[in-house]
């Protein structure tokens, strides 16, 4: 049987049918329901005694598809349809009443409900499933198809490829670098959102040959054996349901609680994909089941999964017991054809012949499939999806089909299948008579069940379990007592029985129970199942063991404690280590230490870890060197043979297996044989090293240990208890290792890389961050398995060809068989076909491979008997080269290494041989090559993939298959719909932990205080909630009729009254359990709630329960006061005077209370020693008391041990909140938080480490580096720099991947050291007594006892061998920075800065290491006015008054409506789905569009009418076009020639310092005073008044008469492509408004040719052609200034006396350039720019913001400073450096409230390109303290409206001008140090802590006012280096020293000066107002 998930909703029809058909594996994704239905002629029908619950259904019902959508696709009831049409048939008919029916929303939702329903998306289809969709009906349109016609697969498969690889570029700016990156993109952008689990499919398949005989038998015999299959499957049903079938409710699903039974369908299949006879039926079990008390919840999976097995078992027993019934047939064991496996029990007289002639063509279609697979990675460039995987399954069984027409029919398939048996066994004759053999067999004497087999069969039962592992659980144990039942001859009746008695007497009787009664505090029985088992424990979860077990592991501990046995003198260990060298092998410390403590220390067991690469081999020989020279004798043993071998050649003695010496001594002790001489000489001078002792199981260990010290002898264990471990029970290394301590191998010697050293370790103990390394350096290879193979063969074929020693590995014997079919092949295809038949005959090996002359083999099986010489004989792992092959079938064979010749008998060598190219990787480990190469499938362990990734010194390449067998029942697998990553696959390679656990360390485990602490506290808090229903439902209240009810009753009767659907949202049941709580302590819960409810508005909350829970009361205690730890309620009085709860609920709090205290005592001890626990170990040691805090913390919420951050996961309610803010300001202390420092420029530098997992502790470490005066700012940007060796980081794992690549400056490949040294295990070294007269004996105490002295003193001994001295070296430690160094890790500092200085070639004359100092401060001493400083709030951490509980108000600055409860805090429904997971990929799909362009606005209606308006107008107009265009080239020659001697030549030449006169580019002229000279002198050409008043030249007086409308002014003409359109003039530079000259500046009035908002002034086409940026300002001298200063660089335009118009921005979006915004730094100019904004995003445009010092506008900044300044000011407001949009975003986040500045911030960002949204959500996250999650999505939804209608949007923030303008005129009258608060708190939030920020504050308005961007300026500053533990100081340092800022002093200069004007001045203006200075007048 096996089981299987079932995603809720349509995941199988993920797209709408007419989408599904471009994308369909066969004839679409047509649905859960139609997969069952489709595959089969028996209709489904339900199963389940939790049937009884469903109204209106039965048992053996039939199924249809709408039951299958309500129940499995929504979680509603099955007849939820049906239901709710009857509700409709009754509206309108009369009631018995004499009313009408009115079916209420509450009668229409009981009628559905089954509990909560499944959280299902509509439409849930992901961004890149949509574009796949577009593209694939494009495809179809282009071709004239309809948009939803079948597309070929491989142009589907093209499409999708193409897509990936956009939304890849949209997110990582590159092109993908291989496949991985490319199947990720697919994988990652496929997951639609619903991942509700619905329920489970557990498939029943019955033994090959039950299949065999019912397709051939008759259609009776077939009857009763489908019959037979029926009931086995009953029977395992009612298994699950007896055993296994439960709920979870309470905190956290503590209490696992009973129900009535499963609600299930089952479908029957009678065949596989390739057509073979395969009966099968798939159970779909609903996720839904009912307790005792009638609620529908989800059903506990945790027994489910452990069930699995035991339910297999009792099906196979069951079919077994009932076909014999029926039939009579006889089951037999058959040998499996793999022989690891256990044999297989088939019907006798089946032939196997059948079996494999059926299988034959299932084996064609995946050779078939495999082949199209590779085909498919090959022309695509990734291998296939899940999806396309079906689809290449299904062409593989296309292609492999007969020609003749394929049977559909049961009876015509039963008639082919005929036809095969016939062809296989001859005649239809001989089928017959093979039927009739199987239904009447032999009679064959069968095992009797009498007391004797029970006992042995008791024995077997134990062996089993003691030979598999040291623990074992009820479903082992009933697992195997179903097998050996099966043998027996045991009533049918009675099997469920005898299987009973046998795992009871397994259990009770020979096993040892490991459950301790740790929690004896007994429950009530409200909190009991029905067996009076308390709901706090699981179901089966118990463990046991054997008092052989535990006794073997107890001896083994108890030697290692022994120091009576012999030791060899320091002078041997001197000279065996002299000797090492001499021979040019030194040993480092850590081989060094090892040797000296096995060879001195007289221990009788002592245990060294060595990981791998870390040098074993040389430390083993030179203890052997050191042994003997002491006069010892020195043995080796191995639990194999080729180790035993490995290990002779290492310490060139005596070597054996470790099996060999157990055996030897059982034989002895049971026949009295001899033992070997080498095991009867031990003695008390011997010592026995036993090599890979991790893969020793314990009871073997045991006996050899036993037997060592018996003999006086001495044990040495050597070996990695992460690498592969026992095949029996194991484990008891790490008992071992907690008792008594373990030698350990730090130092890594094998990576010729250090950083793949370290990252090796990270693997070894299983962190994820280990894979940044193996994918930054292209070390994970994905695709098919055939293309895999393929892969790995050819790199290994190109080391070997490169002279690299090279190795191949896979995790199972049938994948080495494949790689060594590769290299066969190859080394065939190099010989010449005239000259293979030289090679001879060729020889069939036990892997079906075939062996040639030539041919590499290795030998699988030891055989003493076939000898190599007197000492050594054939062994299991050698390889050998064929010399010859004999007649018979023998073998002559060559050792590869010794050279050793032996002739391999035919029958060994068809049983135990097998080709050698590759091997498997339980078979290397221990070996060293250059490079590997390993295949790996994903269902690897991480010990596993640990020991294939360290074998390589060079390199190791991983090659992961990623795509399954295509098998058509993976379509129901959420693996389908939720593909998996390449990194997922590693993800939980890492996360399966296979090492063994001794019985010990899992009987330590459950003692820990902290494991127990966790469970208690849960358990109180949810014994609390229990007790106060309890006492609740005794308590009636009278409800608004006039009735009593109890108080629970009416709390769930008022719920929806008073927030409709709050009791189906996820955080009610914590709510209600809150509530109950509060109502327990007296208060009345119906009323609190309606008070929280009535507090504030609730509908913009995502989660009313939670954010109801968090107003519920000030405190969060429930005002019940503090409890047992701080932030859990006390018990309420009322509960505690309870005479049913109130001594339970004390005793729960008191085993809390004493728990914590274990905890706490324990970590103060660990502290004071000097450890710190693994999330402390990030550079901050904080103070004793802190740790013990957080470990109590982390205990009682039970923190994974493998999360580093120091409390965890945040928490959302309210007083865990709280209580977790403080924990995390204690662990950082006065420092600021790493990720808070650093992130800006880690965002920058980096971007897509933005959402790593990695990155919080990446920050620390640079943090932490930092503070040890490391350059950490230079290694990230070195790290991070394009032009990085390892080219661009990679996709996943960046952040990790930045880590790898310091690391190799940072930190050498050394191994955190283990215990606290005071078992002789630290690493010691000749210099370590200098360290206490370098850095005295405190401090050198400190250093050696953390876990990075190993590394320390790896560096240190390296440095000496290069020459350093250990002074010069270690003497950067006395210099380390004072500020800030407290509760730094000193020992990981000293690493770091020595790993540095190894960098470079010591200094001989060099005594210390000198790290730059901070430079002195400019305005040290300046004391600014207390007054002025910015206030704020004290923080709780560093209050004294926190202490005192209970909290105040809500200390916290959440945003309630944010406030979440976490998933599962009370579990009494499905689990919650993650709504905002698909935040993301709508973002790419976003930017994709929005980067290819964005949508082209469509005309409004407001543009349409517009078009038709100026068309009316030329229809109306007496002057045409071009009569208009020849009036105003007139008008402009009379200009142009009145120009030469005006006043207005010399205001220009003077205003722009050039003489325009001439320039083409503007065409000034002239209009002179009077009024009628130009009308005379055009009436003179012909042009008559009405066509110049048309033109808009002249205009009609008020008596009449016609007059010029230009007079007296400098005349610019309005240009467009050449063309004349209109004019505007500037008046006389003297006059004023009061002089009646007239406007400023006057245009011509609207024409049909010329319309004011239509036309800009200043452009020049020919400059726009030549790339000229426009420029735009407010008025036309502007323009001209602009364009005249940059020389044609930047092109000036202006609007016509209007605001920027929707047209002009038309008319700039044309240009295809972002413009510059350059208004004037006036209130006034500010809003212009704000509109300029909103009118040109829409065009998507991205302006800059040029800024110019207050009081000047261009014109003014080119006549004042030159036209340099000018072109200065305008290139800073380029958007690449200064974006308008950074300026509003700034604007609203210094002068909006929080939620209104988020709100707002995001609208101006969704304006912006996509390049713009992540630097702006980092800025916005900065300053308002966001989650990533929520910024990110407040953006996604701003991004969405701005896209449904940018206009629209725009508009909507120009209406708010008004306030803008507001706002900015208060922000004026701001202090500089209020003002500049809102950046500062961005950039470093201590600055405002600061006592001389305002002195710096008064620096940035300085800087602002002369013009520079002071925000972007500071940002830059500090993302290029955070500030230091002076911050502001720091700052105005920077500041003065990048910007130029001018001081007014006469020691300018001098950064020391503390009396120059310029800080005078600070002092007295910190807390003025600046207003803005005025500029020159304009003229």
């Amino acid at each position: 049987m096996s089981l299987h998930k079932l995603t809720a909703g349509s995941g199988y029809d993920y797209l709408t049918r007419q989408v599904a058909a471009l994308d369909a594996t066969d004839k679409g994704h047509t649905g859960l329901a139609s997969y069952y239905t489709e595959k089969g002629e028996t209709p489904g029908v339900w199963v389940g005694s939790g049937m009884e619950g469903l109204e209106g259904l039965d048992a053996g019902d039939i199924v249809t598809a709408d039951h299958m959508q309500s129940l499995f696709g929504s979680g509603h009831h099955p007849l939820a349809t049906q239901r709710t049409k009857d509700l409709d048939l009754r509206i309108g008919r009369p009631t018995d009443e004499g009313g009408v029916d009115r079916p209420a929303e509450a009668d229409y939702k009981t009628a559905r409900q089954l509990g909560t329903p499944y959280k299902v998306y509509e439409n849930d289809i992901s961004p890149f499933r949509i574009e796949v969709a577009k593209r694939i009906a494009a495809l179809n349109e282009a071709a004239g198809l309809p948009g939803d016609w079948p597309v070929p697969a491989t142009d589907r498969a093209k499409v999708r490829t193409e897509v990936a690889a956009e939304f890849f570029r949209a997110e990582l700016g590159r092109e993908p670098v291989d496949a991985r990156e490319l199947a990720a993109t697919i994988a990652k952008h496929s997951h639609p959102k619903t991942k509700a689990v619905a329920g489970y499919d557990l498939t029943f398949s019955p033994v090959k040959s039950v299949s065999v005989l019912w397709a051939i038998a008759d259609p009776k015999t077939a009857a009763v054996i489908e019959r037979a299959h029926q009931a086995a499957i009953k029977d395992a049903l009612a298994f699950i349901e007896s055993k296994a079938l439960f709920t979870r409710r309470g905190t956290n699903g503590v209490r696992q609680v009973d129900v009535r039974g499963l609600v299930a369908t089952a479908f029957t299949h009678r065949d596989s994909r390739a057509g073979d006879p395969d009966l099968h039926t798939h159970v779909a079990v609903a996720n839904k089941v009912q307790t005792l008390d009638g609620k529908w919840l989800a059903i506990d999976g945790r027994p489910l999964h452990k069930a699995v097995v035991s339910a297999s078992e009792t099906y196979n027993t069951a079919l077994e017991r009932h076909l014999v019934d029926a039939l009579g047939v006889r089951f037999e064991e058959r040998p499996n054809e793999d022989a690891r496996k256990r044999p297989v029990r088939e019907i006798v007289g089946v032939d196997p012949e059948l079996n494999r002639r059926f299988s034959k063509r299932r084996a064609n279609v995946e050779d078939r499939r495999k082949v199209l697979a590779a085909a498919f990675q090959a022309t695509h460039g990734r291998p296939p999806t899940p999806v396309e995987t079906i689809q290449l399954s299904q062409q593989a069984t296309l292609e492999t089909r007969e020609a003749k027409h394929e049977p559909r029919s049961l009876a015509e398939q039963r008639e082919a299948w005929n036809r095969e048996a016939v062809e296989v066994l001859g005649t239809p004759q001989r089928v017959k008579q093979m039927v009739h053999g199987a239904l009447n067999p032999k009679a064959a004497a069968r095992s009797l069940a009498d007391s004797a087999w029970f006992a042995k069969t008791t024995d077997r039962i134990v062996a089993t379990m003691e030979g598999g592992r040291s623990t074992w659980q009820y479903w082992h144990v009933y697992a195997e007592a179903q097998r050996q039942v099966r043998g027996a001859n045991v009533p049918t009746n009675q099997v469920s029985q005898v299987v009973d008695l046998l795992v009871s007497e397994v259990l009770d009787g020979r096993s040892v129970s490991m459950a301790r009664p740790w929690d004896t505090i007994s429950e009530p029985v409200e909190l009991r199942r029905a067996d009076g088992a308390s709901v706090y424990t699981q179901s089966g979860a118990d463990l046991f063991t054997s008092s052989k077990v535990l006794a073997a592991e107890e001896r083994l501990v108890e030697a290692a404690g022994r120091h009576d046995g012999d030791a060899v003198s320091t002078d041997s260990v001197d000279l065996a280590l002299l000797e090492s060298t001499a021979n040019g092998i030194t040993l480092n410390a850590g081989q060094a230490t090892l040797v000296r403590e096995m060879a001195t220390s007289g221990a009788r067991l002592q245990l060294a870890i060595a990981p791998a690469g870390s040098g074993k081999t040389t430390a083993m020989r030179a203890l052997a060197s050191a042994w003997a020279d002491g006069g010892g004798t020195i043995i080796g043993l191995a639990p194999s043979a080729a180790a035993a071998d490995a290990l002779r050649s290492q310490i060139d003695t005596q070597t054996d297996t470790l099996a060999k010496l157990t055996h030897s001594l059982e034989q002895a002790r049971e026949s009295g044989t001899a033992v070997p001489e080498w095991v009867a000489g031990i003695d008390s001078s011997t010592l026995v090293v036993i090599d890979e002792a991790g893969m020793a199981d314990t009871l073997s260990l045991d006996a050899a240990v036993s037997y060592i010290l018996e003999r006086g002898g001495s044990v040495r264990l050597i070996g990695d208890d992460q690498q592969l471990s026992a095949i029996g029970a194991g484990g008891v290394l790490r008992d071992i290792r907690a008792t008594h301590g373990a030698l350990q191998l730090t130092e890594l010697v094998r990576f010729k890389d250090p950083a793949e050293g370290a990252a090796s370790l990270a693997l070894r103990e299983g962190k994820a961050e280990a894979l940044g390394f193996y994918l930054d350096r292209d070390r994970v290879h994905v695709g098919d398995l055939a293309t895999m193979t393929e892969d790995v063969f050819a790199a290994w074929q190109a080391d070997r060809a490169a002279g690299l020693d090279s190795i191949m590995l896979a995790p199972t014997r049938d994948l080495v068989s494949e790689l060594n079919q590769q290299a066969r092949a190859h080394r065939l295809e190099g010989i010449d076909p005239a000259d293979l038949a030289s090679l001879g005959p060729v020889r069939r090996l036990a892997d079906g491979n075939e062996a040639s002359i030539g041919e590499l083999i290795i030998t699988r099986e030891n055989d003493r008997r076939l000898r190599t010489s007197t000492t050594d004989w054939v062994k299991n792992g050698d390889r050998w080269n064929v010399l010859e092959i004999h007649d018979g079938g023998d073998l002559t064979v060559q050792h590869t290494q010794h050279g050793r010749t032996v002739r391999l008998p035919a029958d060994y060598v068809a049983r135990s041989t097998e080709l050698g190219y590759a091997c498997t990787v339980h078979t290397a480990q221990g070996v060293t090559a250059d490079t590997m190469h390993g295949l790996a499938t994903g269902s690897e362990s991480r010990q596993q993939l640990y020991t294939m990734m360290t074998r390589g010194a060079h390199a190791n390449h991983v090659y992961l298959e990623v795509v399954g067998d295509g098998d058509p029942h993976s379509v129901i697998h959420p693996t389908l719909v939720r593909p998996l990553t390449p990194t997922d696959i590693l993800e939980s390679m890492l996360a399966r932990d296979d090492a063994q656990r001794s019985a010990t360390s899992l009987i330590r485990e459950q003692a820990d205080p902290a494991t127990r602490l966790g469970e208690a506290a849960q358990r109180y808090l949810d014994s609390l909630y229990v007790a106060a229903e309890d006492l609740l439902r005794h308590e009636t209240i009278t409800a608004a009729n006039g009735t009593s009810i109890n108080v629970v009753d009416a709390l769930d009767s008022a719920v929806e009254t008073l927030v409709p659907g709050l009791s189906e949202e996820a955080a009610w049941p914590t709510l209600r359990a809150h509530l109950l709580l509060l109502g327990a302590a007296g208060e009345n819960p119906v009323d609190a709630l309606r008070a929280a409810a009535g507090d504030r508005e609730l509908e913009s909350a995502h989660d009313r329960a939670a954010v109801l829970d968090w107003r519920l009361d000030a405190s969060g205690l429930r005002n019940a006061g503090a409890g047992p730890l701080p932030w859990m309620p006390a018990i309420p009085a009322r509960l505690a005077e309870d005479p049913h709860w109130g001594a339970y609920l004390a005793q729960r709090a008191d085993l809390v209370t004493d728990l914590a205290d274990q905890v706490r005592t324990r970590a103060t001890d660990q502290a004071d020693k000097g450890g710190l626990p693994v999330w402390a170990q990030n550079g901050i040691r904080p103070e004793a008391a802190t740790i013990a805090d957080v470990e109590v913390w982390r205990a009682a919420m039970q923190v994974p041990g493998d999360d580093r951050r120091p409390t965890g996961a945040p928490q959302l309610q309210k007083i865990s909140a709280t209580w977790q803010r403080r924990l995390n300001k204690s662990v950082t202390g006065d420092h600021t938080p790493a990720l808070k420092e650093w992130r800006q420029l880690l965002y920058s530098l980096a971007p897509q480490v933005r959402d790593d997992e990695f990155t919080p502790l990446l920050a620390e470490r640079l943090a932490a580096m930092s503070r040890a005066g490391v350059t950490a700012h230079e290694l990230l940007r070195t790290a991070t720099a394009p032009d990085h060796p390892a080219g661009p980081l990679p996709e996943e794992h960046a952040a990790a991947a930045v880590w790898w690549r310091m690391a190799r400056q940072l930190t050498p490949a050394v191994a955190a050291q283990i215990g606290d040294g005071s078992h002789g295990e630290s690493v010691t070294t000749a210099w370590t007594p200098r360290l206490v007269d370098l850095f005295g004996p405190e401090r050198a105490a400190s250093i050696q006892a953390s876990t990075w002295w190993p590394a320390l003193v790896s560096n240190v001994d390296h440095g000496v061998q290069r020459g350093w001295q250990v002074e010069a070296l270690l003497g950067a430690g006395r210099a380390l920075p004072s500020d800030g160094w407290d509760g730094v890790d000193e020992c990981q500092a000293l690493v770091w800065r020595t790993s540095i200085a190894l960098e470079t070639a010591p200094d001989e004359h060099a005594h210390a290491y000198d790290f730059d100092e901070p430079p002195a401060d400019l305005w040290e001493g300046v004391e600014p006015d207390p007054a002025t400083v910015v206030d704020h709030p004290i923080d709780a951490a560093t209050d004294p008054g926190w202490a005192d509980w209970p909290l105040a108000e809500d200390p916290g600055p959440y945003d309630e409506h944010l406030v979440e409860v976490v998933a599962g805090d009370l579990v009494d429904a499905t689990d919650p789905v993650d709504e905002d997971q698909f935040v993301e990929p709508d973002l790419n799909l976003a930017a994709y569009i929005r980067d290819l362009g964005g949508t082209q606005l469509e005309p409004t209606d407001a543009d349409l009418r517009l078009m038709y308006q100026r068309a009316d107008e030329w229809h109306a107009s007496p002057v045409s076009r071009e009569r208009m265009l020849e009036i105003n080239d007139m008008t402009q020659a009379f200009f142009e020639a009145r120009f030469t001697d005006s006043w207005g030549r010399d205001y220009l030449t003077g205003r722009f310092g050039v003489d325009l006169a001439g320039d083409e580019r503007f065409r000034p002229g002239q209009a002179p005073a009077g009024w009628t000279n130009l009308v005379d002198h055009l009436r003179g050409r012909g042009v008559s008044d009405a066509e110049m008043i048309a033109t808009g030249v002249a205009t009609e007086a008020s008596t009449g008469r016609l007059i010029d409308r230009f007079r007296d002014r400098v005349m610019f003409p309005v240009l467009h492509q050449g063309e004349v359109l209109g004019f505007v003039g500037r008046r006389r530079p003297d006059l004023t408004d009061a002089d009646k000259g007239g406007p400023k500046y006057l245009n011509t009035a609207d024409t049909p040719l010329f319309h004011k908002g239509a036309q800009l002034f200043g452009v020049v086409d020919e400059l726009l052609t030549e790339g000229a940026v426009p420029v735009i300002v407010e008025g036309p001298m502007d323009a001209v200034a602009v364009t005249l200063a940059s020389h044609g660089l930047y092109l000036g335009v202006a609007p016509l006396g209007t605001s920027l118009t929707d047209e002009q921005a038309a008319q700039l979006a044309a240009v295809g350039r972002d413009p510059i915004v350059a208004t004037d730094a006036d209130l006034a100019g500010q809003v212009a720019a704000e509109r300029d904004f909103w009118m040109l995003t829409p065009h998507g445009l991205d302006p800059g913001n040029a800024r110019f010092p207050d009081g000047l506008d261009p014109a003014d900044l080119l006549a004042q400073r030159g036209p340099a300044a000018l072109t200065a000011a305008v290139a800073s407001g380029q958007p690449t450096f200064r974006a308008l949009g950074d300026q509003l975003l700034t604007e609203r986040l210094d002068n909006l409230a929080p939620e209104q500045a988020r709100m707002a911030a995001m609208r101006i960002l969704s304006a912006r390109p996509s390049r713009a949204w992540e630097p702006g959500v980092n800025q916005v996250r900065a300053r308002l303290q966001l989650s990533q999650l929520q910024a990110r999505r407040d953006l996604r939804d701003a991004v969405k409206t701005w896209d449904a209608d940018p206009r629209k949007a725009a508009l909507a923030e120009l209406h708010k001008s008004s306030e803008v303008r507001a706002r900015l005129s208060a922000a004026a009258e701001k202090t500089p140090a209020e003002r500049w608060a809102p950046l500062a708190r961005e950039l470093d939030p201590r600055l405002l802590e600061q006592g001389d920020w305002p002195a710096t504050a008064a620096v940035l308005q300085q800087a602002h006012e002369q013009g520079h961007d002071v925000d972007a300026a500071t940002r830059g500053l500090v993302a290029e280096k955070p500030l230091g533990d002076s911050p502001a100081r720091d700052l105005r340092y920077r500041i003065v020293s990048r910007l130029e800022i001018p001081i007014d002093d006469t020691g300018a200069g001098s950064p020391a000066s503390t009396t120059s004007p310029g800080a005078a001045r600070d002092r007295q203006d910190v807390d003025r107002p600046r207003r803005p200075r005025p500029g020159t007048p304009r003229r």
